[in-house]
């Protein structure tokens, strides 16, 4: 049962925010562009790309970080204009320093993929660090990976776990099935299968055929 390398499996790279995230629970003030930016989404969602495109552009001109991550996703697509990844980058470092995490997110995952420039994976994981500090599990699982892999500059594997063991708690499906798998074989510490077929069981719930294989042959086994 393999791990999977770092990635990110079309996750956030080019995910449309529907609204601002809340901060820690806390009352946030509402920002008098919000409504704007529920009138672009529902073009989005209307399949009017041009229409949304503009929304979002007056938003990011006017400073509206959430925007300035759908504006790069749009372009990034090409949709409702031309494509221009260059420009999209831009949008997502705009983004990033007004902490929106997929933003970060995608910036690290661009970095490992050599799409910015050379794959710098010591930048790609201080992007990680920088998202899941905000609370995005996709880049907490990556972080995870990094740490596990040691890349960049991760290479603490008890960190590693901890890290997966917060993503899969999350919900991330990839993270119960990796964690689920690394209790099974005792990688980065003692066998556990009992642990191991909890998390095989969440990602199953979830749809994941590999945790539902993985449960048969411990059924079958006797495992767990």
């Amino acid at each position: 049962m393999p791990v999977a390398e770092a990635q990110d499996s079309g996750i956030d790279l080019d995910l449309i925010l529907k609204a601002a995230p809340p901060s820690d629970g806390a009352v946030v003030p509402v920002n008098p562009l919000d409504k704007d930016f529920m009138l672009a989404l529902d073009a989005y969602r209307e399949h009017h790309y041009a229409e949304a495109r503009t929304g979002w552009q007056e938003l990011s001109d006017a400073g509206h970080g959430i925007s300035s991550h759908n504006l790069a996703v749009l372009m990034w697509r090409g949709q409702g204009g031309p494509k221009d990844q260059k420009a999209a980058i831009e949008l997502f470092r705009d983004a990033g320093q007004k902490n929106v995490g997929p933003s970060l997110h995608a910036l690290g995952v661009l970095s490992l993929r050599g799409a910015i420039g050379t794959p710098d994976p010591g930048e790609a994981v201080r992007y990680f660090e920088a998202a899941s500090a905000l609370g995005h599990t996709p880049s907490t699982y990556n972080l995870a990976l990094a740490n596990l892999k040691g890349l960049g500059s991760a290479h603490d594997t008890d960190l590693g776990m901890q890290l997966m063991e917060a993503a899969a708690n999350s919900g991330l499906v990839q993270a119960q099935y990796d964690f689920g798998t690394l209790l099974y074989q005792g990688t980065y510490g003692p066998v556990d299968k009992e642990a191991a077929r909890i998390w095989f069981e969440r990602a199953a719930k979830q749809g994941d055929p590999f945790a539902s294989y993985n449960l048969g042959l411990m059924q079958l086994a006797g495992e767990g």
